[in-house]
């Protein structure tokens, strides 16, 4: 007989052992004992069979948890990512229109710049206007002081002209005369219809004198050639034109060169029109008093070959 604890022989019936003196187990006792043994194994075993295959399952649940969140994690950071793409593209997009906004405003400040200089030079045209309406009324003011029969031919020779359409007209080689004060050939009061300096010979400063400029057709404020239109001198042949931007200065086209002519201011051109020999005279029915009854009688002014008639005006200045 075997002993249950130490595994030695020992002596059969023998109540305890003489080797480790534990209690001698009857044998369908230990029969039953080895049995409740290995039963009490296959139960942990089995046990520990379940433990491994839930855990198990525990991990590989966890694993894909993890791995759907790992997933559900890089959708987000994609979503992410796009959503501050899009952020950036918005922010992008709002600096953007921040700068067409900015630009608009210096565009609109830039605008009302442009219509205060639009209203002050409208301003200021409707002043030289309302100056050269004025200055008309002055030129007829100072003409209807003088001869009746000269001032009836300067209205009907007269053409009212800006200086823009005056510039249109070369001005003839000509002995000027008058108060010269810088000595360039131009006197001070065509000086004056010309806008030039009458202190200074070169009022631009380009190395040519006024007068030099004028008369080859050169602008002498500025480096241009003058806007000479012979068509338009052709169609004012024969007339005088009345400068009213300046102070109303006459000026004769000759119809045999389509030049012009300096006949001075009004009071001096209707003295310039009375010394020259009008073929025929401009001057007809001229109203005159009678000194015995008081009525007005027509009167015609001939002149040494021709009777006058009204229609017709040449004034040959060579």
């Amino acid at each position: 007989m075997i002993c249950f604890n130490c595994k030695k022989q020992i002596p059969d019936g023998a109540p305890n052992c003489p080797n480790c003196g534990a209690p001698i187990v009857p044998p369908v006792q230990v029969g039953k004992e080895i049995k409740f043994r290995r039963w009490q194994r296959w139960f942990f075993y089995v046990v520990i069979a379940i433990l491994f295959i839930a855990e198990t399952a525990y991990a590989v649940k966890i694993y894909s948890d993890n791995a759907q969140l790992l997933e559900a994690s890089l959708r987000m950071q994609t979503s992410l990512s796009q959503a501050q793409g899009e952020l950036d593209s918005a922010k992008a997009g709002m600096s953007q229109k921040d700068a067409e906004l900015v630009k608009a405003k210096a565009q609109a400040v830039e605008l009302q710049q442009t219509l205060d200089n639009r209203a002050r030079e409208l301003q200021q045209v409707s002043s030289q206007k309302e100056e050269s309406l004025r200055s008309y009324e002055q030129l007829k003011a100072n003409l209807s002081s003088v001869n009746a029969g000269t001032f009836n031919a300067l209205l009907q020779m007269g053409v009212a002209a800006s200086n823009q359409e005056l510039l249109k007209i070369q001005v003839a080689d000509t002995s000027f005369s008058g108060q010269d004060t810088d000595g360039d050939g131009l006197p001070d009061d065509l000086e004056v219809a010309f806008g030039t300096d009458k202190n200074k010979s070169d009022t631009d400063g380009d190395g040519y004198g006024d007068r030099e400029e004028v008369i080859n057709g050169y602008n002498p404020l500025g480096s241009d050639k003058l806007p000479l239109d012979q068509k338009f001198a052709n169609a004012n042949k024969g007339r005088v034109l009345l400068q009213m931007e300046g102070k109303g200065e006459a000026w004769y086209v000759n119809p045999k060169d389509g030049k012009r002519y300096f006949l001075g201011i009004p009071s001096e051109a209707v003295k310039a029109l009375e010394g020259l020999q009008v073929a025929p005279n401009p001057v007809s029915n001229i109203s005159a008093t009678s000194g015995t009854s008081g009525q007005t009688t027509p009167t015609t002014a001939t002149s040494p070959q021709q009777t006058a008639s009204p229609q017709s005006v040449v004034i040959p200045l060579d």
